[in-house]
């Protein structure tokens, strides 16, 4: 019959059409797989891929650069303890901290970074001049950081230098420790490795601090500028001056010259001794600390 001639000679041409244009019946472009993709806090940076252990603690200089995508660090005292005769007013003041300023890391991106931080337990014993020791104790406020790494987290070969900044927020937690009020400010850190192993690391953080003495808000800048040395792989050694100004006074400024070192166990574990010694009469006389950062 014609018409089945007709129906014949179509799907003929029809099947040679598909044979001869290699774009038909040709798979469509695959997604790319989950490593392809940038790596987040749910794409973690593989284990092979992760950058060198730099722990935050013992020093008062905040790192520019953040942990890896998807990684958790905690950075902890074993204790630490602070002695301070006769600051502003005639007070002796003794603190000991179990587990002293505890920070969780979390990686978010690979240029982002979440810290909790807040220190389990402190005991504050008071002696005022001639008079009865009080003792104030309880569980820390609790501070959130969110940390961005402008440069240095991945450096090229002949770059030296790392910037970041950050911005944090206190939420007091209502112990006898607290200072019972939300604070918050911001921070912005620099590193340069001006030679194989010595480095300069600076940080600048004002804020706004409540004064339980005076019932209210103060300004208050806290500047550092530290000498970091490598003098052994996995041994590290730093010398670090840090001040803090308010606006309470110039009797009120901290400044302290601090030292320390840190002690890479592994790729993953570092323990840390850090010493502070204060300048000036509103510092703490003496401040000592020894803890760990492991990374997960």
């Amino acid at each position: 019959m014609p018409g089945s001639t007709t129906i014949t000679i179509s799907i003929v041409l029809f099947a040679f059409a598909q044979t001869s244009d290699p774009s038909l019946g040709q798979d469509a472009p695959s997604a790319p797989t989950v490593y392809e993709m940038p790596y987040s806090l749910f794409n973690p940076t593989p284990r092979g891929e992760r950058r060198a252990l730099d722990p935050e603690r013992p020093d008062a200089t905040q790192n520019p650069t953040t942990v890896d995508a998807g990684v958790i660090q905690i950075e902890t005292g074993f204790f630490q303890y602070t002695k301070d005769s006769h600051r502003v007013t005639p007070d002796s003041v003794e603190t000991w901290a179990i587990f002293s300023e505890t920070n969780f890391r979390l990686g978010l991106l690979e240029d982002l970074e979440l810290q909790i931080i807040f220190t389990p337990y402190i005991s504050e014993e008071i002696t005022p001049d001639g008079g009865t020791k009080m003792t104030n104790d309880g569980i820390s406020d609790f501070t959130l950081r969110l940390r961005h790494n402008y440069w240095g987290n991945d450096p090229e070969p002949d770059q030296n230098t790392a910037l970041g900044s950050e911005a944090f927020l206190v939420i007091p937690t209502g112990s006898q420790v607290s200072s019972g009020k939300i604070e918050a400010g911001a921070a912005g850190n620099f590193q340069w490795e001006f030679a194989p192993d010595f480095s300069l690391a600076f940080t600048a953080e004002p804020a706004f601090r409540y004064n339980t003495g005076s019932a209210r808000y103060d300004f208050v800048l806290l500047t550092t500028a530290e000498l970091i040395v490598e003098v052994f792989s996995g041994i590290t050694t730093y010398a670090e001056l840090a001040g803090t100004a308010t606006t309470a006074g110039s009797s009120a400024y901290e400044g302290s010259f601090n030292l320390g070192a840190l002690f890479g166990l592994n790729d993953d574990v570092a323990f840390d001794v850090g010493l502070n010694f204060g300048l000036t009469r509103a510092a703490d006389d003496f401040s000592g600390t020894i803890g760990i950062t492991v990374r997960f």
